[in-house]
Formats: C-alpha cells, sequence, structure tokens
C-alpha cells in the first residue's frame, strides 16, 4: 500500500508525485513478502522550449528472505521500462511534441 502525495510549485511549475509506502496498512498474507520500506518520487520540471524533464527516484528495500543479487537485477531496467513506456502512453494520447521525450 502506498499514500500518493501530488504537489505543484507555484512558483517554478515543477509537479510531483511523492510515493511512501505503508507497509502495515493492511495484514500481511502468508507466502508473500512485505516490502518494509519504500519510497519515491515523481519530478516534472517544465522548460522554457515547452520539454519537460522527468526524474523518477524510488527506493525499495523488501526485507525477507529476497536475495539482493535478484532485487539488483531490476534496479536499472525498472525505470527504464516505466519511462519507455509513459513515452508510448503520451504519443498515443497525441501529445503535441511526443518526440522531445527522451528514455535517457
Amino acid at each position: 500500500v502506498m499514500h500518493i502525495t501530488l504537489h505543484k510549485d507555484t512558483v517554478t511549475k515543477i509537479e510531483s508525485i511523492i510515493i511512501e509506502g505503508i507497509p502495515d496498512y493492511i495484514p500481511e498474507r502468508p507466502g508473500m513478502v512485505r516490502i518494509q520500506k519504500s519510497s519515491g518520487l515523481w519530478e516534472f520540471t517544465p522548460n522554457e522550449n515547452g520539454s519537460t524533464d522527468i526524474l523518477l527516484k524510488y527506493l525499495a528495500d523488501p526485507g525477507g528472505n529476497v536475495p539482493a543479487w535478484i532485487i539488483n537485477m531490476f534496479v536499472a531496467d525498472v525505470p527504464y521500462k516505466t519511462l519507455t513506456k509513459l513515452k508510448e502512453t503520451v504519443k498515443k494520447k497525441n501529445c503535441e511534441k511526443p518526440e522531445e521525450l527522451s528514455t535517457k
């Protein structure tokens, strides 16, 4: 379960999505690993040329018996795939300038 807060800075025009895990919100289920610590941030910074810089930060510690090497396999892949899917979604929604989105 995640608590999500939306924030827009009226001066800088930066929009943020702040994500905080709430591990004890619902009872644990047998056989499932409960992520004990998680937090994240999406930050959308508009540029003068009309493009937007996107910053994605996420930290998770599943705890339990999940080996670190398994977790580390996904550290780079998940953000890249998330931003790639975001780019595809924007293109489908007929964004004015989807070519300006970058997954670099």
